[in-house]
């Protein structure tokens, strides 16, 4: 046991010292060099946590405090977000409808990718590591922020671009294409966030219908020219809501067996949990009717 603390120990010591040097020299170093080293540092930094996976469960992290680190992080992207939107409203002297509605739209937005990511992947809930799965599962729940992070500056900034624009100007192919590809990587982050969850996992049908709802805009700058530039906004909006709606709403998934009883899950975003129920209280459960409804219209026949 103390031996592999001090691998774990040594490993991390090495690995971060490592990056933090090559960090520290590229902040001396001109350019174009500078961006190689960054880059060495990054993937020093990255790969370090890999190097140790087989000993994070011997010794895991505090399962609150990095959770609470990244959640904090994450209000304070959203909040930045908040801030492009405003200072998208400051820029615009007269409000044309397609910025108000891509101004409105964008908070709304962002409260959509809030309620996405504390409620309905809870990506800021406790990471209990008791195996190697569980581990990976961490560490993969760790990496996918890098991304996300990334994509929702991206987003924020994008919005703000689309509800500065002038009256009657079209928002460039370009750009759309980087708000869309931005969305659709902040969603599918989003949805890798959730399956890193140990208290079970959608069923393949409904993974299957989240992913796909997460290219679900990449056709929309192809009408970008000839529509306002708010009907993107509006979209992604929109998609979002879904995805929350998935994710939260309760989904029956009957399960049979060869004996004519069933189980019956009913859990929020397809999650399977089953459970052993006869096939009365499973009919029961499917009509809404309780145990004690025939009794009480028994009773008023009376």
């Amino acid at each position: 046991m103390g031996a592999e603390k001090l691998v774990l120990t040594t490993l991390h010591a090495a690995g971060f010292g490592t990056a933090a040097m090559l960090w520290g020299i590229a902040a001396l170093t001109p350019a174009p060099e500078r961006f190689w080293l960054w880059a060495l540092a990054l993937l020093a930094d990255l790969a370090t946590p890999w190097l140790v996976v087989h000993l994070t469960h011997k010794f895991p992290p505090d399962s609150e405090h990095l959770p609470e680190r990244f959640g904090l992080f994450t209000i304070i992207l959203l909040g930045e977000s908040v801030a492009a939107v405003m200072r998208g409203m400051e820029s615009q002297e007269a409000w044309p409808p397609s910025a108000a509605i891509s101004a409105f739209t964008g908070l709304a937005l962002v409260c959509a990718l809030w309620w996405w990511y504390f409620d309905g992947v809870r990506g800021a809930g406790e990471r209990h590591i008791t195996s190697a799965r569980q581990t990976a599962l961490f560490q993969i729940w760790s990496y996918a922020h890098f991304p996300l992070y990334l994509s929702v500056a991206v987003v924020g900034i994008g919005v703000e671009h689309v509800i500065s624009l002038s009256p009657g100007t079209r928002l460039h192919l370009e750009d759309a294409w980087i708000l869309v590809g931005a969305a659709s990587i902040l969603m599918i982050t989003l949805q890798i966030i959730g399956w890193t969850l140990k208290q079970g996992q959608p069923t393949p049908m409904w993974r299957a219908l989240r992913l796909v709802l997460c290219f679900a805009a990449l056709p929309a700058p192809l009408v970008v020219t000839v529509l306002p530039p708010c009907v993107l906004v509006v979209a992604l909006t929109l998609l979002c809501g879904i995805q929350i709606k998935l994710a939260t709403r309760g989904v029956l998934v009957p399960q049979n067996n060869l004996r004519g009883s069933a189980k019956l899950v009913a859990n929020p975003g397809g999650i399977v949990k089953t459970e052993a129920r006869a096939p009365e209280t499973m009919l029961r459960a499917v009509l809404g009717v309780s145990r004690s409804a025939p009794s009480k219209n028994r009773k008023s026949a009376i």
